[in-house]
């Protein structure tokens, strides 16, 4: 086991130095902990000295196996460590080995207190970093541990390190290091048909919800980002054509906060409902961003941003919320009128969508793929995936999601756990289901045709009277219709964004291919090479090297079938009830005219 095998972590809270590297070539393991080790003929050694000393004898130990351990003295460091993993925007391929050493015998600790504090940093970890291949250790002089809901690899050994134990933390981590090495492992451990069990069934049994909600992230408030970050992030989310490809990871985390924060702070809500802190508000997004693989191609942190970004600037339109360039907020009158409509118009159905809608939605909307582990409902249901025996094979994914989402929910942001709000945000995330997709037509046709049996509604009175005993039912799908049109929102996004996103689930659904054909239910291929991507413009890396050249006719094929199957006449009933969004049509339009001469050309 060396630093290539395993990212090696130790907490230790009798150290002073935090974040500090030791390594072999340099054994000088802290002026403190020599001076300490140097005390050992003391006929009497304090509580911490023994601490010290069984901190040296552990780092030598470590350090005859691997080149390298990062040791910090707390653990909200240590969680500060973490986060850095996951606003790399990359799978890691390499296992993390973390030694925690928890004390029992502290003065008068209580077992009790010492079991909250295990159970505590245990759901912290599968909570906020459910996605890291982690491998924990605790080192500990408790006589009994509670039973831990953890779905992280756990090992509890005794406070000295053995080399008998490391020998078998060694054959630990070189297994878990196999299942690493490339997407396809990765995807089959996540499935349940690889070699470890850190899969998608293990993510929905981690703890009871509940967590300290200890501000971990390195951004603590908005002010924390440099003010250029802010001001670009700023303008994106305001804008249709954003670019989320463009944006790193921190920036992507950035423009969440700024949405959120914009409705939290513009929208007037009910503070007892929806109360946050800021730094609250962050952490929790972080952790949503680290439920998210990012080595998906398509169905990662940058897709869960882009539907967030494509919902907040629909509800922009429709005017149930205000935008960013405007201080406008719902006690101004001016904007109540604009956002009610005049009796002159036809029925504004988006004005049954209040502030605590919008925001609901918007949860929904950033939490709607969590854990996507980058296949498919049919793949899952075809070849038996083990998470298809919890929901008996239907909106598997959706229904996954919406479970690993509320948990981080109830752990960060218990308000929105009250019966209303979840329903309306497991009902929007079930929405997603592309199964359902022909199901939310037929109830668009019939809302449909409810308005137009309402009339104009020039008598104010006749519509509220018409719909009233159905507004819960039509906010329902209200929110549904709006989310179904962000996440395949990116059809309708100028040119060069849509194809960029065509690309990469082009991709993605290549790996898918990869993955049957070395789980044994595919033949491999005997086409030819697939030919460079000719048709796209402003070609660029998108996923890193090694890159899989997507067929361009292909690529323009499945664009149209796309538009002409779902995105077109989902649109197309959408601004019936919400006209706001016709805009949408028109970029379409264009992007269609473009595949279209794509595949005549490459024919």
């Amino acid at each position: 086991m060396d630093q290539a095998t395993s990212h090696t972590l130790y907490l230790n809270t009798f150290i002073e130095e935090d974040g500090v590297c030791y390594d072999s070539a340099t054994l000088q393991l802290s002026e403190h902990a020599n001076r300490k080790v140097a005390g050992d003929n003391d006929p009497v050694k304090t509580h911490h000295e023994v601490g010290m000393e069984i901190f040296g004898h552990n780092m030598k130990t470590v350090l005859d196996r691997v080149d390298k351990v990062t040791v910090f003295n707390s653990f909200l460091s240590l969680l500060e460590h973490l986060d850095s993993y996951g606003s790399s925007g990359y799978d890691l391929t390499t296992p993390i080995l973390l030694f925690l050493t928890l004390y029992h015998s502290e003065g008068s600790q209580k077992q009790q207190d010492f079991d909250n504090l295990i159970q505590d940093y245990t759901t912290q970890l599968s909570a906020n970093f459910c996605n890291l291949p982690l491998l924990v250790v605790v080192l500990t002089d408790s006589p009994v541990l509670p039973i831990l809901s953890t779905h992280i690899p756990l090992d509890v050994v005794p406070l000295r390190l053995s080399s008998a134990v490391l020998s078998r933390l060694s054959m630990k981590v070189s297994f878990l290091k196999d299942g690493l090495q490339t997407r396809v492992s990765r995807m089959k451990n996540w499935l349940g048909f690889g070699i470890t069990t850190h899969g998608l069934t293990e993510c929905l049994f981690w703890g009871n919800g509940k967590t300290s909600k200890k501000n971990y992230t390195k951004y603590k408030s908005l002010g924390s980002f440099p003010a250029m970050q802010r001001q670009k992030a700023t303008q994106a989310v305001g804008q249709w054509d954003f670019h989320a490809h463009e944006l790193s990871y921190d920036e992507l985390l950035l423009s969440t906060i700024i949405i959120f924060d914009h409705v939290l702070t513009k929208t007037h809500l009910p503070l007892e409902d929806f109360h946050i802190a800021q730094a609250d508000l962050i952490s929790f997004l972080a952790a949503v961003r680290d439920t998210y693989h990012p080595g998906n191609p398509y169905h990662n942190f940058r897709h869960a941003v882009d539907v967030l970004q494509a919902t907040f600037y629909f509800l922009i339109q429709i005017k149930v919320i205000p935008p960013l360039s405007n201080e406008l907020s719902y006690s101004t009158e001016e904007f109540k009128r604009a956002r009610l409509g005049s009796n002159e118009d036809k029925m504004n159905f988006a004005s049954f969508l209040k502030p605590t809608d919008a925001l609901v939605l918007l949860i929904a909307a950033i939490g709607h793929d969590v854990g996507h582990p980058g296949v498919t409902n049919g793949f899952l249901v075809a070849y038996k995936a083990p998470i298809t025996k919890i929901y008996n094979d239907k909106s598997v994914l959706e229904s996954f999601h919406s479970a690993v989402f509320n948990k981080l929910l109830q752990a960060y942001w218990p308000q929105t756990q009250v019966k209303e709000f979840r329903e309306l945000i497991i009902d929007s995330v079930l929405a997603t289901d592309m199964a359902m997709h022909f199901e939310y037509m037929r109830q668009i046709a019939d809302f449909t045709q409810t308005e137009q049996a309402v009339g104009k509604g020039k008598d104010e009175d006749k519509p509220q009277n018409a719909l009233k005993t159905s507004n819960k039912d039509i906010t329902g799908l209200l929110c549904s219709i709006i989310i179904k049109c962000a996440d395949i929102s990116n059809v309708v996004r100028p040119l060069d964004i849509s194809a960029e996103w065509g690309i990469v689930l082009a991709r993605e659904f290549s790996d898918i291919m990869a993955l049957e054909i070395d789980l044994g239910f595919r033949n491999p291929p005997t086409d030819e090479p697939a030919k460079k991507d000719a048709c796209v413009k402003n070609e660029r890396e998108i996923d890193g090297p090694g890159k899989k050249a997507i067929d361009p006719l292909e690529l323009a094929k499945g664009q149209l079938f796309f538009i002409g199957t779902f995105a077109r006449p989902l649109f197309e009933a959408v601004i019936k009830v919400l006209p706001q969004l016709s805009f949408t049509l028109d970029v379409l339009d264009d992007n269609k005219a473009y595949w279209t001469k794509q595949v005549s050309l490459n024919e």
